[in-house]
């Protein structure tokens, strides 16, 4: 399976200590530059900056060639986008709302950093309870509600 990442989700997957879940649910994880380059921006946490600096050998940088053009996105969004059409994808991970819209618009199947947690939590690759709760404590945008809801679902299965 191969996936793209745009940024946030490799972000917050550091920042929470959960980054090796990917390589044990998804055969490659590929990331445009522009990905690479954000998350070596200085306003970067510096426990990501670190990380990437040394990236794991499952992890490829690739180049983009631009030509898509959807208006209102980041350009690691639009790159991960493009990336994830000319590699012939399989799962786009991507948080931010504009992008997903996009992205499903192009027929592009999308998870984000809660969905990757949910995937390790049923692999049994990590606690979801624990999982959820670092990744609350990080600047990761979710609700109580939203949590609770997760943890139910999660469960019931």
């Amino acid at each position: 399976m191969i996936v793209i990442s745009d940024t946030s989700p490799l972000n917050y997957l550091i920042l929470t200590k959960y980054i090796d879940a990917l390589p044990q649910l998804y055969k490659r994880v590929l990331i445009p530059r522009t990905v690479y380059e954000e998350l070596l921006h200085p306003l970067t946490p510096e426990a990501v900056r670190v990380w990437i600096g040394h990236p794991p050998v499952w992890l490829e940088v690739c180049e983009v060639v631009r030509g898509l053009n959807l208006p209102g996105l980041h350009q690691g969004e639009l790159d991960a986008i493009t990336l994830f059409k000319s590699a012939d994808a399989d799962l786009l991970l991507m948080d931010e709302r504009l992008g997903r819209e996009a992205a499903q618009t192009l027929g592009i199947t999308i998870t984000g950093t809660l969905g990757v947690l949910i995937s390790a939590a049923q692999a049994e690759l990590l606690d979801l309870e624990e999982a959820l709760a670092s990744l609350k404590a990080t600047t990761f945008r979710i609700s109580d509600t939203l949590i609770h809801k997760v943890l139910s679902d999660y469960r019931l299965r």
